[in-house]
């Protein structure tokens, strides 16, 4: 999400204006409250490493939108490395306010959204695409290239109204609004901020699962963030923003953190 955009007492960004890295404040991961322990334990996984390890799990995803996605590729950080497939990544939305949730909004007691610190973005292996990553005209982009993303010389760069998916044709605004943040084979536990919910209910079950393994986060109940209630001016709603990783979390989080380099994960990857 974009802090910028929900905080009404804030100046309004102007029209066109194009976003940049510093204006993604954290990203968002759609789970089914029946996973969250288990990634809590062990960290979020790509789809190929779960089908692999065969792990017991709730899936959300529709199987004729994984098998599109079974067929693409994402460029690597490192150019000169081989591509990686996309179902290697793990998916982050920049905004979980998409078509995906709306799909998924009946069913929103029982989901929650993972609210993922902005940190990861520092990653040397992550990419972000302009829009649903197995549309036809997607791009993908690198953190650590010179605005990789937002760059008015490109067909496909978010301003603030494309990432909240006005100004656009229908199926042209919502793949906009489902651009994402890849990071290969799978992210650990430590990048979790805090969780949104839906409603109260949600909220009962998501505290349960969170002291049945003594892992504290901050929950925020966000109804319209799952299309319920008022859902037009998601964007302009305030929220307790995650709290900054303070210098000692930062390096425990380097530390905990097994890269996703090719020297310590990629043999793994194929195993797995």
């Amino acid at each position: 999400m974009f802090s910028r955009l929900h905080h009404p007492e804030q100046t309004a960004l102007p029209a066109g204006t194009v976003l940049h890295l510093a204006d993604i404040e954290e990203l968002h991961y759609i789970l089914p409250i029946a996973n969250l322990a288990s990634v809590m334990e062990h960290g979020i996984l790509s789809h190929r490493r779960v089908v692999r390890l065969d792990f017991e799990h709730d899936d959300v995803s529709a199987a004729e939108i994984q098998d599109r996605r079974a067929l693409v590729t994402v460029p690597r950080a490192d150019r000169a490395k081989s591509p990686l497939a996309l179902h290697r990544h793990v998916n982050f939305y920049l905004n979980a306010h998409n078509a995906m949730m709306y799909v998924k909004r009946m069913d929103h007691e029982n989901l929650c959204v993972l609210r993922i610190h902005r940190e990861i973005l520092e990653r040397g292996d992550v990419m972000l695409s302009s829009r649903n990553s197995s549309t036809t005209s997607v791009s993908f982009f690198s953190p650590t290239e010179k605005d990789p993303l937002y760059s008015p010389r490109s067909a496909h760069y978010l301003t603030v109204e494309r990432t909240r998916g006005y100004g656009e044709d229908k199926e042209e605004g919502k793949a906009i609004r489902q651009a994402e943040m890849l990071a290969p084979y799978q992210v650990d536990p430590s990048y979790i901020g805090g969780i949104f919910v839906s409603c109260e209910n949600s909220q009962r079950m998501v505290q349960g699962v969170l002291e049945s393994i003594d892992k504290p986060l901050l929950i925020t109940v966000h109804p319209s963030l799952f299309f319920q209630g008022r859902t037009r001016y998601v964007a302009l709603e305030r929220f307790t923003p995650l709290p900054p990783l303070t210098t000692a979390e930062r390096e425990r989080l380097n530390e905990d953190l097994p890269e996703s380099s090719d020297d310590e994960m990629s043999s793994v990857a194929e195993s797995v």
